[in-house]
């Protein structure tokens, strides 16, 4: 029959493809990034990944596999930030937001992605090769809402660090972004969807002439770690919300954009980027503080932001239970899923900025921890219910294969045999996600000192402490610092006078 014939087509391409979980390699350089060695970090990524550059514009990442350039892209611009190598990670940031805005536009990425499995039927999985046999890892990255935010509010963070013009043009692209992530949230609600456990029953159940077996997902999502894996997200969220720092329009984009606003003299765009602060957390010091600077032109202020931590990584669990369809035989699902893992150990969880006279605590603005652990229970169709359907018709199509071939075609039975487990243990789930991001970012706005040395302290939940004192310019200026741990610290201080950017308009008002 056709559906016989399918299958064995599939089964029998099992064997010939070749890479299953082959992704660009890269470790090297995050391991030395998350070990605090910047510079070490940046020469092992132009190694591993080189940069193409023409006429001053990144042309192409070397990478492996042409899917990871914007996630590689991702990853090496934030090292190079780091390293202090800022001319060279704004060209990257400004690369990998003109890829991402060719590949997809920002308005469908929160509703059209993940899959919407009112869409799922065998036909999708059984017929298209590339769907059954490949794992999610194979597919081209996409940068998600917030990362989209991230990426244009450092290149405008980049921008103000070096000293170059258009930051408060990036800024308001940050702030578009958002503006369009709050349509598409309003669209799609709060709640996290539950595995439709009855469709995609059917969908397997449908990959089977007899559509006989006792099969069903709703067994899958009792075993393994993803009860375990829900509540460590939800642990992550709650404890974000509790600060007001869980928003995933990511509320460093406005005070960013705040200080591009002040240095390019846009008064009234920068209040209003002071009170997106304020609705987007809970940094109600730092919003008056903003506010005020905006209306009385105080003139030596330093705006200290600071990523402190290190963001989530993926790592994976995997799930194994057999499945008997009656009258042709049995065989063994297993699929592989990611999942995240915080890094909680060593990072800061309170930072305090001396300015001479007093001392505040910078508060916490996001929790990129809370924000990616959204990402995550929003995308579960995408990174856990169509891999638990892939893994399931692949199966069933390899025991089908052996059940419709010929008493004597023995070799082909036992090639589709092997090919079915070797891709069943070869298949990997997508462990990539922008991993150089801190766990939380943290914002302060304090008086110039009088020595003009600004003093923070670092306190860890173990115990451990530390410290750094950054010299800052005369008059206005911006801090940016990162600190993995309360001892390994690196910082970058620039001026915010206001200057004329030929693509901006004169200094305006201030609105009420």
């Amino acid at each position: 029959m056709a559906s016989s014939r399918v299958f064995v087509r599939i089964a029998i391409c099992i064997g010939s493809l070749a890479c299953f979980g082959c992704t660009t390699k890269f470790s090297a350089a995050t391991d030395a990034h998350a070990g605090g060695d910047f510079e070490g970090a940046s020469l092992v990524a132009d190694k591993l990944v080189p940069t193409d550059e023409r006429d001053g514009k990144v042309s192409a990442l070397k990478v492996s596999y042409e899917r990871d350039e914007m996630w590689i892209g991702l990853e090496k611009a934030m090292i190079l930030l780091d390293a202090g190598r800022i001319d060279e990670a704004i060209r990257l940031f400004s690369h990998v937001d003109g890829k991402a805005a060719f590949l997809r536009t920002i308005e469908s990425a929160y509703l059209n992605n993940p899959v919407d499995p009112a869409n799922w039927d065998a036909s999708q999985f059984a017929e298209d090769a590339g769907q059954v046999l490949l794992g999610a890892d194979q597919t081209t990255y996409l940068l998600q809402p917030h990362e989209m935010i991230l990426a244009r509010s450092y290149l405008a963070l980049g921008k103000l660090l070096a000293g170059v013009p258009g930051a408060e043009s990036d800024a308001r692209e940050a702030q578009r972004y958002q503006d369009l992530m709050t349509g598409d949230m309003r669209i799609a609600g709060e709640k996290f969807a539950q595995p439709p456990v009855q469709r995609m029953d059917g969908v397997i159940r449908g990959s089977i002439s007899s559509g006989q077996t006792a099969f069903s997902v709703a067994g899958i999502f009792t075993l393994g770690e993803f009860d375990q894996s829900k509540h460590r997200m939800e642990q992550a969220i709650e404890s974000a919300k509790a600060v007001r720092a869980a928003d995933p329009r990511v509320a460093f984009a406005a005070a960013v954009a705040w200080a591009s606003y002040m240095r390019s003299g846009q008064k009234s765009e920068a209040l209003n980027a002071a009170r997106a602060l304020g609705d987007l957390s809970g940094a109600v010091d730092a919003c008056k503080a903003m506010t005020d600077a905006c209306r009385d032109g105080t003139p030596d202020f330093v705006l200290v932001l600071v990523d402190a931590g290190r963001a989530p990584v993926r790592r994976s669990f995997d799930v194994r239970v057999p499945i008997v369809i009656p009258n042709v035989g049995s065989t063994g699902f297993r699929a592989v899923y990611p999942d995240l893992q915080f890094r909680t150990e060593g990072r800061p969880s309170v930072v305090s900025v001396a300015d001479g006279g007093s001392e505040t605590q910078a508060f916490p603005m996001d929790s990129i921890d809370a924000i990616a652990a959204r990402d995550f229970r929003r995308r579960e169709p995408e990174l856990w219910w169509a891999p638990t359907i892939r893994a399931a018709i692949r199966a069933i199509a390899t025991v089908v294969a052996q059940a419709a071939q010929e008493e004597d075609s023995t070799t082909t039975k036992l090639l589709i045999a092997l090919g079915g487990v070797a891709v069943a243990e070869a298949e990997q789930p997508d462990l990539r996600m922008w991993s150089t991001l801190p766990a939380t970012q943290h914002v302060a706005l304090v008086r110039r000192p009088s020595d003009g040395v600004v003093r923070l302290g670092f306190k860890g939940e173990n115990g451990i402490s530390g410290s750094a004192e950054i010299s800052v310019p005369e008059g206005r200026s911006i801090v940016f610092v990162r600190a993995f741990t309360p001892q390994i610290i690196t910082a970058k201080a620039a001026p915010l006078a206001v200057t004329k950017s030929p693509e901006t308009p004169s200094p305006d008002g201030v609105g009420d």
